[in-house]
């Protein structure tokens, strides 16, 4: 847990004036995203939705009073925002589960390759970063759980680690404030390689907060091979580990990156 020093109460008028903008961005936003619902925009309803429920949450901080930490109820409103939080994320799981139809040609691709690499024959595998390609080939027939599963591991192993590092209100709120990112709903859409390079970088940070640098170099070495273009995070991510923990465990990161490159061969 990491000890924030104490916070200098607001002024009224300050204060007074946070609130207002909080609540009318937020009933906006709200409104904006019904809007989406009839142009069958699902991703960006959500996302404006998010991000609106996310500014009546900050509101309604600033609405309680100074001494609101100390009372008796200061548990409701993380609760109360992370079973939200757990449902809307439990209903948009549920329907990419659901809903899931393969259209577009960059997803047809990837699970072309999964099922080269089941030994189908296929018209057409394309040539690309093989960790995507290895995820449709474990789940053929059953493609449409990929997404969700990934979306979920993600989502609990953010909440975790900042629950652990700044309590359960900032952990919530931090899953609301990435559902409202029309970036990551879109990619949980379709399979492509964003959302596994996400949670494979999410999961290298994590490891490398704790300082477990086996773990640590193996998932980033991963996001290499899920999208080619985040080798420069790999290179970036070895100075640091040189620069701050020496080179006995930077060596690793090579150690690891070498081996994971001639098993790809």
């Amino acid at each position: 847990m990491i000890f924030l020093p104490k916070a200098t109460p607001l002024p009224v008028t300050t204060r007074s004036l946070l609130l207002i903008f909080f609540l009318a961005t937020g009933f906006f936003l709200i409104l904006l995203s019904f809007a989406q619902i009839r142009a069958h925009a699902n991703t960006e309803f959500l996302s404006l939705f998010s991000g609106g429920v996310l500014a009546v949450l900050s509101a309604a901080v600033l609405w309680t009073p100074p001494q609101f930490p100390t009372a008796s109820a200061h548990q409701r409103l993380p609760t109360f925002t992370l079973r939200l939080i757990v449902l809307a994320c439990c209903i948009w799981v549920a329907l990419i589960a659901y809903v899931h139809k393969v259209q577009g040609w960059d997803e047809g691709s990837y699970i072309l390759s999964g099922l080269a690499l089941r030994g189908y024959h296929v018209p057409y595998a394309s040539w690309r970063a093989p960790v995507t390609g290895f995820l449709c080939a474990a789940f053929v027939g059953g493609e449409r759980i990929i997404n969700p599963l990934l979306l979920g591991i993600l989502l609990i192993t953010l909440y975790s680690w900042l629950r652990q590092l700044l309590g359960p209100l900032p952990a919530a709120l931090s899953l609301l404030m990435l559902m409202s990112q029309n970036l990551l709903l879109e990619s949980s859409v379709e399979i492509m390689s964003e959302l596994p390079a996400a949670l494979l970088l999410l999961l290298g940070f994590f490891f490398l907060a704790r300082e477990s640098f086996w773990l640590s170099a193996l998932f980033f070495t991963l996001v290499v091979f899920t999208r080619w273009n985040l080798a420069p995070v790999l290179l970036i991510v070895f100075l640091a580990v040189l620069l701050r923990f020496g080179v006995r465990p930077s060596l690793k990161f090579l150690y690891v990156g070498l081996a994971v490159f001639l098993l790809g061969m």
